[in-house]
C-alpha cells in the first residue's frame, strides 16, 4: 500500500539526489572553449561596422574576460560542489540580497538558453546564403527548429552524451579557430603592405559608438568561463578548475589575433553576415579553401554553442533549486544525470526565442540578461572583498560600473524596446516560477518525472536495442539519400570546392551521426559504467564497514583508492590521500609494491604522536592493471597491551621466583619441623618402651618380644628361648646407704655390664627397681641360658666405683625355658621370678632353672602362688 507519506520520501530521496560526477576533466575543458570559438558570430559583423576601431572594443574585453576567469576559478575551487558556474556563485556572493542574486542569475540562464535559437538562426542562414547558387528555396522555420532540437534531444541521453559531442567537436573547432589567428598572423607580419600594429583614426570612436558594439562584444568574449558550469559533474573537480587558466590565457590569441586579422581584411560595412566577412580575410591565406573552411568553422561553432547552451542552462536552475530559490522540480536528476524539467524549460525558451527572427533583437535581449549577470558578480565580489576568495575586489567594482554604463549605453543603442525586454525578463521568469509553484498539471509535479526516471531505468533493454538498431538503419538510409540529392545538385555547379554546401552538409550530419551514437551507444556504455560503479560502490561500501584502513594500489604504490578508515588512521581526508604513494606514509616501504614483504609491522608518524600499524599487502590482482590492495590495522593498542603482558610476566615470574625461594624456606623449616616432630615422636616412642635411667627396654617392650617368642615356638617346634630374670643382690643396702643417685649409678653400671655378655639379638630390660630380665632365643637347650647367667656372675663379681665408694654386689638369676604349654609372657616372667627368689633363698649370688618338680615345700608354693599375683598384676597393668 502506497501512502502519502511513502510518496514524499520517495519525492524527497529523488530531491536529494546530487549531480553524478561522470565526466571526465578533459570532457569538462571542452565546455570552457564556448566562448572561444563563439567570436566568429559577433566579430565579423562588429569589424564589418568599425573596421580597424573595432580593435578597441576587443582589447578591453580581453582584459576583463582574462581577469573573469582566473576569478571564477578561485570561486571555484571555494565552492567545488555547486553546479552552474558563475551565475550561482553570484547567488552566494549577493547572499544578502537573495532578490538581486535570483535576478542576475536567471538573467545569466535567459542568455544561455536563447543561445540554440540564436545559432540556430546563423546556421539557417548559412544556408540558405548556400542554396541561393542553387536556385532553392530554403525551408528557414524548419531548419531553425531542427538545428534547435537536435542539442535537447541529445541532452535527454544525459551529461556524458552531450560532453563526448562536444568533445567530439570542440577540438577541429578550436584547432581551426586557432589556425585562422596564427595564419593569418603570420600572413600579415609576412607582408609589410598590408602591416598595421595599431588602428588609425581612433579618435573617430565614439564611446557611445564603443559602448554599443562593446555591448554585443560582452556576449562572447565573458563567456570563456562555462568550464565552471561542470564542477559538480567532474570526478576531478580541481582538474576541471584548472583548465579556467588555460582559456584565460587563449583568449587574447584568439579575441586579439582574430581581432587583427580581420582588422586588416577588407571590409564592406554592407555585408554584416559573419560568413561573408571571414571569406574576405581568409582568402589571402586559405585561398579558394576559404568557403569552405569558414562554412565548417561557423557550422561547428553554432553547434557547439548550443550543446553548450543545452548543458549549461539546466545546471543554472538544478542549483537554485537545490539552493531553494526556485521550484523544487528543477533539482531532480536522473541518476544518468539529466535535469529532465531544466532542458525542457530550456528548450520552450529556446523555441519562444526563435520567434524575434533575428539575430540583433535576439542578441540586444539576451546581451542585456548576460551583461546585467556579469555586473551582479562584480557587485558581489566588491561586497565581498574580506573573503580569501575574491581577489580583485576594487577592480570589479570599476569593471562593474563600466559595464553599467555600457550596459545603459549600448543597450539604448540598439533598441530601447529590447534593451527594456531583456531588462523584465529575470523578473518574468521568477513570476513564472511563482506561477509554476502553484499549478496542478502533472508534467510541472516532482511525482510525474520520477515515474518517468524509474520507467526509464527499468525499461526492457532488448525492446531498446532493437529501437537503436532501427535507429541506426535509418539513419545509415537518410545519410546515403542526402548525399545522393547532394550530388546531384552539386553536379550541376562546377566542380569548385569553395561551395560551402558540403561543409554544412558534413558537419550537421557528422553531428546527427555523433548525437545519434551517443544515444544508441552510449546508454549501453553507461548501463556498463553504471553496473561497474555499483560493483565499486558496493565495494567502498564493503570497505567502510571494514574497521581496518584498507588501501588499493596501483602497480607503483600510489593510492587510488581507500575506506573512510584511512582518515582516522592517517589523520587526513580521503581526498589528499589519493594520489600519494605507500611508502610516503609507511617508510618502510621501499621500490615497488611486488617488492613488498607481504606481512609486516611498521611505525607511522602522525600529527598526534607515533603509530605502530600491522600491514598486509595481497598478491596483484587485475593482472593487466597490477593492482594490489593493502589492509593497514593500528596495533598500537595491542603492542602496549604486549608490552604491559609482559612487563607482568616478568613481574609475576619475579614474584613466583620470591614466593619460590620463600616456599623453598619454608618448606625446608618445615621439613626440620617433621624431623623434629619425628625424633620426638620416636624419642616418645622409645621413651615410652624404654627406661628412663639405664635407656634400656622396659617392661612393657620386653613382655612384647616375649609374647612374640611365645607365638613363634607355637608355629616353630624346633624353636626355643629362655627368660633369666635377675634382682641385684644387697641393693636396698647400696641405695639406703650410698643415697639414690649413687643407687641410680650402679643401676646404669650394671645394666652397661649387662649388655656386654649377652648375644646378638638377645634383648635386656629394665624390669622395675633393681629386677633386670634377659631374653635369650634361638637355643637348643638350657645350657646356653645358663652360660649366660654365668657370664652374669663373673661380670658382675668384680667391683663398682662410684666416686670414692668401691661397691661389691651380684646378682640372682632366675631361668625359666620355653615350653608349648605358655600362652601368655605373665606366664614364663613368673616362673623366672620364681626361679629368681629360688636362687635369693638358697644363698643369693647364684642362679636356679626352674622346675616345678623339684620345688620344695609349701615355702616354694607360696612364693609360686605370689609370683603368680604378681606376675599376673604386671600383665594386666602393663
Amino acid at each position: 500500500m502506497v501512502t502519502n507519506n511513502s510518496v514524499h520520501e520517495e519525492i524527497n530521496q529523488h530531491l536529494g539526489i546530487r549531480l553524478p560526477r561522470t565526466l571526465s576533466y578533459l570532457e569538462t575543458w571542452g565546455f570552457g572553449l564556448t566562448g572561444h570559438v563563439g567570436w566568429i558570430g559577433t566579430a565579423p559583423m562588429i569589424h564589418a561596422i568599425l573596421g580597424p576601431k573595432a580593435i578597441l572594443v576587443w582589447f578591453f574585453g580581453t582584459i576583463i574576460s582574462f581577469l573573469l576567469n582566473l576569478q571564477v576559478q578561485s570561486l571555484g575551487r571555494y565552492w567545488p560542489d555547486v553546479a552552474g558556474g558563475t551565475p550561482n556563485y553570484t547567488t552566494r556572493l549577493l547572499k544578502n540580497f537573495p532578490g538581486l542574486g535570483r535576478y542576475v542569475a536567471l538573467g545569466y540562464f535567459f542568455s544561455w538558453a536563447a543561445a540554440p535559437a540564436l545559432y540556430a538562426i546563423i546556421l539557417t542562414e548559412l544556408i540558405k546564403v548556400s542554396f541561393q547558387p542553387l536556385g532553392i528555396s530554403c525551408p528557414e522555420t524548419l531548419l531553425k527548429v531542427v538545428f534547435t532540437t537536435i542539442p535537447f534531444i541529445v541532452a535527454f541521453s544525459g551529461s556524458r552524451a552531450l560532453a563526448l559531442l562536444h568533445l567530439f567537436f570542440v577540438l577541429p573547432a578550436i584547432l581551426l579557430l586557432l589556425l585562422f589567428c596564427t595564419q593569418g598572423v603570420v600572413w600579415l607580419a609576412s607582408s609589410p603592405d598590408n602591416f598595421k600594429f595599431s588602428p588609425t583614426n581612433i579618435d573617430s570612436l565614439s564611446f557611445e559608438e564603443w559602448a554599443k558594439w562593446f555591448f554585443l562584444a560582452s556576449y562572447s568574449i565573458y563567456a570563456c568561463e562555462t568550464t565552471s558550469s561542470f564542477v559538480a559533474d567532474s570526478r576531478h573537480p580541481y582538474k576541471t578548475l584548472r583548465f579556467l587558466s588555460v582559456a584565460a590565457w587563449l583568449i587574447p590569441p584568439v579575441f586579439l589575433g582574430g581581432s587583427w586579422v580581420l582588422m586588416h581584411s577588407p571590409q564592406n560595412p554592407k555585408i554584416d553576415d559573419a560568413f561573408s566577412n571571414l571569406v574576405a580575410a581568409s582568402e589571402p591565406f586559405w585561398g579558394e579553401y576559404a568557403p569552405f573552411l569558414v562554412t565548417l568553422l561557423i557550422s561547428i561553432s553554432c553547434l557547439l554553442s548550443s550543446a553548450t547552451a543545452v548543458s549549461n542552462s539546466p545546471r543554472i536552475l538544478y542549483q537554485l533549486a537545490l539552493d531553494k530559490q526556485l521550484s523544487p522540480i528543477f533539482a531532480l536528476v536522473s541518476r544518468q544525470g539529466v535535469l529532465g524539467p531544466g532542458i525542457l524549460v530550456t528548450f520552450i525558451i529556446s523555441l519562444l526565442c526563435l520567434n524575434l527572427g533575428n539575430v540583433p533583437q535576439l542578441v540586444t535581449v539576451a546581451g542585456t540578461c548576460y551583461l546585467m549577470s556579469i555586473m551582479g558578480l562584480h557587485l558581489g565580489l566588491w561586497l565581498c572583498r574580506d573573503k580569501p576568495q575574491v581577489l580583485w575586489p576594487w577592480w570589479s567594482l570599476g569593471f562593474f560600473f563600466v559595464e553599467a554604463v555600457v550596459l545603459i549605453v549600448g543597450g539604448l543603442a540598439w533598441s530601447r524596446r529590447d534593451f527594456l525586454v531583456g531588462l523584465l525578463l529575470p523578473i518574468v521568469l521568477i513570476i513564472a516560477d511563482v506561477g509554476l509553484r502553484r499549478l496542478r498539471f502533472a508534467p510541472l509535479q516532482p511525482e510525474w518525472w520520477i515515474q518517468r526516471y524509474d520507467i526509464r531505468s527499468t525499461r526492457n533493454s532488448s525492446d531498446f536495442v532493437v529501437l537503436q538498431v532501427i535507429v541506426l538503419v535509418s539513419l545509415i538510409c537518410i545519410t546515403t539519400t542526402s548525399s545522393w540529392v547532394i550530388r546531384d545538385l552539386l553536379d550541376k555547379l562546377s566542380n569548385n570546392p569553395k561551395n560551402s554546401l558540403l561543409a554544412i552538409l558534413l558537419v550537421t550530419l557528422s553531428f546527427m551521426g555523433v548525437a545519434i551514437a551517443c544515444w544508441t551507444t552510449l546508454p549501453q556504455i553507461v548501463a556498463i559504467d553504471e553496473a561497474r560503479k555499483q560493483a565499486r560502490n558496493l565495494f567502498i561500501t564493503t570497505l567502510d564497514t571494514v574497521p581496518d584502513t584498507v588501501l588499493v594500489l596501483d602497480e607503483n604504490g600510489t593510492i587510488f583508492q581507500t575506506n573512510a578508515a584511512a582518515e582516522e588512521l592517517f589523520q587526513t581526508n580521503v581526498q589528499q590521500l589519493l594520489g600519494q604513494n605507500l611508502n610516503q606514509l609507511l617508510i618502510s616501504y621501499r621500490g615497488k609494491p611486488q617488492h613488498w614483504s607481504i606481512r609486516s609491522e611498521q611505525t607511522l608518524k602522525i600529527n598526534q604522536g607515533l603509530r605502530i600499524v600491522e600491514s598486509t599487502i595481497s598478491q596483484p590482482f587485475n593482472s593487466p592493471l597490477q593492482e594490489y590492495i593493502v589492509i593497514v590495522r593500528d596495533i598500537t593498542k595491542r603492542k602496549l597491551i604486549e608490552e604491559e603482558l609482559v612487563h607482568y610476566r616478568y613481574h609475576l615470574e619475579q614474584m613466583v621466583i620470591e614466593r619460590t625461594i620463600e616456599l623453598i624456606k619454608v618448606n625446608k623449616q618445615l621439613e626440620k619441623d617433621i624431623i623434629k616432630r619425628q625424633q620426638v615422636q620416636e624419642q616418645l616412642q622409645h621413651n615410652s618402651l624404654h627406661d628412663g635411667l639405664t635407656g634400656l627396654p622396659n617392661q612393657r617392650l620386653f613382655i612384647e618380644r616375649v609374647q612374640q617368642a611365645i607365638e613363634r615356638t607355637k608355629q616353630q617346634k624346633n624353636y626355643f628361648f629362655a627368660v633369666l630374670f635377675l634382682d641385684i643382690d644387697r641393693f636396698k643396702v647400696v641405695n639406703d646407704s650410698l643415697g639414690h643417685l649413687q643407687g641410680n649409678q650402679l643401676l646404669i653400671a650394671i645394666s652397661r655390664r649387662l649388655k656386654s655378655v649377652l648375644r646378638v639379638g638377645d634383648i635386656i630390660a629394665r624390669f622395675g627397681g633393681d629386677e633386670f630380665t634377659i631374653l635369650i632365643e634361638e637355643i637348643e637347650d638350657i645350657s646356653t641360658a645358663v652360660q649366660v647367667a654365668e657370664r652374669i656372675k663373673k661380670v658382675l663379681a668384680s667391683p663398682f666405683k662410684l666416686n670414692e665408694h668401691r661397691v661389691f654386689t651380684n646378682a640372682s638369676i632366675g631361668i625359666a625355658l620355653s615350653k608349648t604349654d605358655y600362652e601368655q609372657a605373665a606366664q614364663i616372667l613368673c616362673d623366672a621370678d620364681v626361679a629368681m627368689y629360688c636362687a635369693k633363698s638358697l644363698g643369693k649370688a647364684r642362679y636356679e632353672v626352674f622346675d616345678r618338680k623339684n620345688a620344695r615345700g609349701r615355702i616354694f608354693a607360696v612364693e609360686v602362688r605370689n609370683c603368680s599375683a604378681k606376675c599376673a598384676a604386671q600383665a594386666k597393668r602393663i
